[in-house]
């Protein structure tokens, strides 16, 4: 269960962070960051418990729980780059979403994109 959960934060706000924070910022709905503590939480309880059946497991895990915003931001300028899943009358909405969802380092890369 904690890795499906894990898995449905890391999707959720990777392939779809507009629509998290425009709900933030419409309607008070948690944040990016919330999403990303609780997949973070569930990708650590599935490693600990993945340590009894499946120890090939766990050290992905693990990485998933320490880098959970970056592997987000990652999916973030993939998806902003080549799938083309916003409208496009949303430029702006998605350059202020970025700015404030990303490093300095990855919203930098998303402008040049």
């Amino acid at each position: 269960m904690h890795l499906h959960i894990g898995n449905a934060a890391l999707f959720l706000t990777g392939f779809f962070p507009d629509v998290i924070y425009t709900r933030e910022k419409q309607k008070g709905a948690p944040s990016l960051e919330y999403y990303e503590q609780i997949g973070s939480i569930h990708f650590e309880a599935a490693a600990d418990a993945s340590l009894r059946y499946e120890a090939d497991v766990t050290p992905v895990l693990h990485k998933l729980t320490e880098y959970f915003s970056d592997v987000r931001s990652a999916i973030n300028l993939y998806v902003d780059a080549f799938m083309n899943l916003h409208n496009p009358k949303s430029g702006l909405d998605r350059i202020e979403r970025q700015s404030a969802t990303l490093d300095e380092e990855s919203f930098k890369k998303s402008l040049e994109l």
